[in-house]
């Protein structure tokens, strides 16, 4: 009896954590304030991005990352580029696009008040992707210049 009731306990807390971030593509941003309102939930799905492996068509990941894209295209606090290197790191991969504005979304709310200029933060968000990119565990399919990003961050 002991063993069903765990076994049901873990079967519940798996399908209830299956698809937290369902409901994110559905964010509805209206006003400035929207966005503004939004900078925790915006670190929170960052962080899941950041810190868990790439995985092809996890739902999860991809209502994530349409979410970040929804709020870095309106937000009027923060201005995103995608400059040559990350173009050139990512290889075009959609994945490791994804994993780059989570970098640089995280990257660009903490240092709101810092008084870093956008290079600085750009390269904070580079460093951070591309220690996410050198973690074997993230299954990440390196180019050549991301291979060459890695080495030179040992």
């Amino acid at each position: 009896m002991k063993k069903i009731f765990v076994l049901f306990i873990l079967l519940t807390a798996s399908t209830a954590f299956a698809q937290i971030y369902k409901d994110l593509p559905n964010e509805v941003f209206l006003s400035k304030e929207d966005y503004t309102n939004r900078e925790d939930q915006v670190l929170e799905v960052s962080k899941f991005i950041l810190s868990n492996p790439i995985v092809k068509d996890n739902l999860d990941r991809i209502n994530a990352m349409q979410f970040l894209l929804k709020w870095m295209e309106g937000t009027p606090d923060y201005t995103f580029t995608i400059g040559e290197t990350v173009t050139s790191l990512t290889g075009g991969d959609l994945d490791l696009m994804g994993v780059y504005f989570a970098a640089v979304c995280e990257t660009a709310i903490q240092n709101k008040n810092s008084g870093k200029t956008d290079q600085q933060s750009e390269e904070e968000a580079i460093k951070k992707f591309v220690t996410y990119a050198a973690n074997k565990t993230n299954n990440v399919k390196a180019n050549k210049e991301l291979k060459k990003a890695i080495k030179n961050l040992e």
